[in-house]
């Protein structure tokens, strides 16, 4: 046979393979996660690619490589159902569906001393001796290399300098309760899938870690946060079963939310754990639940400032570590990758020391980081109310200066970071209801500015627009009837896409906000605010800080994201909560009492 006939590797079938009726067990190490994770979903997808369902692929891992063949030994004779043992504490594996082939994954690394060779040799032999006994195919797919080099070559993942692996740190932590593992596996593959085929995120970047007791979550939670953008807390609780304790799972409740304020770090815990009556209860649950599709909609960022004094923009815009403008490009608290920018315009609203005038509005369809005149502008200009926001579109509405954040009328200005669900079903009747005046004053498409003009018209009723200052008191109702009846027109619509409405609105003396979602369960998008006696910088670091000097309140800042990653700085706005920023910056927080109004709201999936 010649050269060029020669054919490395396993050649393609010539007919082919149907995989439909398979179930395959994949057991993978927990050591050198990097590498092995790319082997697991390379097999995963191969898998499917020839028709094996993704529910029949089983994952089980293990700490290293020796473990391997005892673990697929007892699972695969567990599936057959010549043992009922468990192994390590792992899960029990349905005996319904006996395995009909299993992977073992794994990566060993030669090292400086005899250790590389006896696990390479046990492994390999225990690998095999498992299909000799079981009758089961058992595939080898343990890596045995010399450098970690030449194991990222073979996993697929090319010529990659080992640093940048090693800065490559997972943004993305599951952590799960094997109890009621047949409904809580599902969940967890269900997130993983989502996450890589709908938002692209890589297994690199996914890490997975399982607790042997729901109770056990937090502890787990508290080794993996450091290391990630978002933890994701997964397990299921049957009120039925006899080993239900309210007072254990308010507790729970408790230390997850708690997590929340781990020092310098901001990292949400997403409470993915479903208390239902009964599996028939969670089965019906689960038909509606998209996990990542609730960080996916998180899409703005704003920003405003009040104080008793001046700031230089700059202080707020550019120079923060985490600033606005470092926002629009790098969200800490977005999971949708695909989009990891708000690049689609910005804008910048302030007051200036002339009282009772209207402010000023600076736009523009430029990405905020890549605009000189932002930064020129930011060096100059002093106020002591400031309104900021980073856009990234939903919908399909146009990137145009007319739809950039924040509006104006009059004194009045306005700005909104989340959407309106099915605005269009609701859009013309939002309309009829304006008066002419108001109307009139829309530019753009977007279901903020409509938004706006809503509330203007309910402003409206309680007297003339034509005015210079408005109270608190009346802003804030009228911020309440455009919530109110938004919901009502989404109703009759029978408009099931949730809502995200953080609406932020100032006369140029008093500022109301809001963070709002339409829905009993899930989380609203991220809203901070700080006060204190100044916001300045410690040193040239850009590392900002809100200075505590006394008891009085001479600076309130709010925001998508905390601007400093000092966790003391930063209270977290409770969802469905409108904040108020009185003239003499007294800050005031109302529960927003409607349907959706949940005292006992965790960080939650959609249901």
């Amino acid at each position: 046979m010649g050269g060029d006939d020669f054919h490395k590797g396993v050649k393609q079938p010539s007919t082919k393979l149907d995989g439909s009726a398979l179930r395959i067990l994949i057991v993978h190490t927990r050591w050198n996660s990097e590498i092995v994770d790319p082997l697991v979903e390379g097999s995963i997808t191969a898998l499917v690619n020839y028709g094996v369902k993704r529910e029949n692929i089983i994952l089980r891992d293990v700490p290293g490589a020796f473990e391997l063949p005892s673990a697929a030994l007892r699972l695969i004779r567990q599936s057959q159902g010549q043992s009922q043992n468990l192994l390590m504490g792992s899960p029990q594996v349905s005996s319904a569906m006996p395995f009909d082939a299993a992977i073992c994954v794994g990566v060993l690394i030669k090292g400086s001393t005899m250790h590389f060779e006896y696990i390479a040799d046990a492994t390999s032999h225990g690998i095999m001796k498992v299909g000799l006994d079981t009758g089961v195919p058992v595939i080898f797919g343990v890596l045995t290399c010399l450098t970690e080099e030449q194991a990222m070559q073979r996993a697929g993942m090319g010529e990659i300098d080992k640093e940048a692996v090693q800065r490559n740190k997972p943004r993305i932590a599951i952590v799960y309760s094997v109890e009621n593992w047949d409904v809580v596996e599902r969940l967890v593959n269900e997130l993983r899938y989502e996450f890589r085929d709908t938002y692209h995120i890589s297994a690199l970047n996914v890490k997975t870690s399982q607790s042997q007791s729901i109770h056990e979550v937090p502890h787990h939670i508290r080794r993996h946060y450091s290391r990630c953008q978002v933890v994701y807390a997964i397990g299921v609780v049957y009120k039925s079963s006899p080993h239900f304790e309210p007072r254990l799972m308010d507790s729970l409740s408790r230390r997850l939310g708690a997590l929340d304020n781990l020092p310098r770090l901001f990292v949400p815990v997403i409470d993915c754990i479903l208390v239902r009556e009964s599996k028939e209860q969670i089965e019906e649950d689960m038909q509606k639940c998209r996990f990542a599709e609730e960080w996916a909609k998180r899409m703005c960022r704003f920003l405003l400032y009040k104080s008793n004094s001046p700031i230089l923009l700059a202080d707020l815009l550019t120079r923060p570590a985490h600033s606005i403008i470092m926002q629009s490009f790098n969200c800490k608290l977005r999971v949708d990758l695909r989009r990891p920018m708000n690049g689609d315009g910005f804008g910048i609203g302030w007051y200036d020391d002339e009282p009772q005038t209207p402010g000023c509005i600076f736009t523009s369809t430029l990405p905020a980081w890549s605009n000189l005149n932002l930064q020129r502008l930011a060096e100059k200009i002093k106020s002591a109310l400031v309104f900021a926001h980073v856009r990234a579109t939903t919908g399909e509405t146009a990137t145009s200066e007319s739809n950039c954040h924040p509006w104006q009328f009059g004194n009045l200005m306005w700005m909104h970071n989340g959407n309106i669900g099915g605005f269009e079903s609701i859009k013309r009747r939002l309309q009829n209801a304006l008066s002419e005046e108001i109307y009139l004053t829309i530019q753009g498409t977007t279901d903020s500015e409509h938004a706006f003009a809503l509330f203007l018209n309910m402003l409206q009723e309680g007297g003339s627009l034509k005015r210079t200052e408005f109270s608190y008191q009346e802003l804030r109702r009228a911020m309440l009837a455009t919530i109110a009846q938004l919901n009502v027109w989404l109703d009759e619509a029978g408009v099931e896409e949730t809502s995200l409405m953080n609406f932020a609105v100032t006369d140029g003396q008093s500022v109301v906000c809001t963070r709002y979602i339409t829905s009993y369960d899930m989380e609203g998008a991220s809203l901070y605010y700080s006060s204190g006696s100044e916001f300045r910088s410690e040193a040239d670091s850009g590392q900002y800080r809100m200075i505590k000097a006394n008891k009085r309140e001479d600076v309130v800042v709010v925001a998508s994201e905390p601007l400093t990653y000092e966790r003391s700085d930063w209270m977290v706005i409770p969802t469905n909560t409108l904040l108020v920023i009185t003239p003499k910056l007294n800050v005031h927080l109302y529960p927003i009492h409607d349907k959706y109004w949940n005292p006992h709201r965790q960080r939650t999936v959609p249901r």
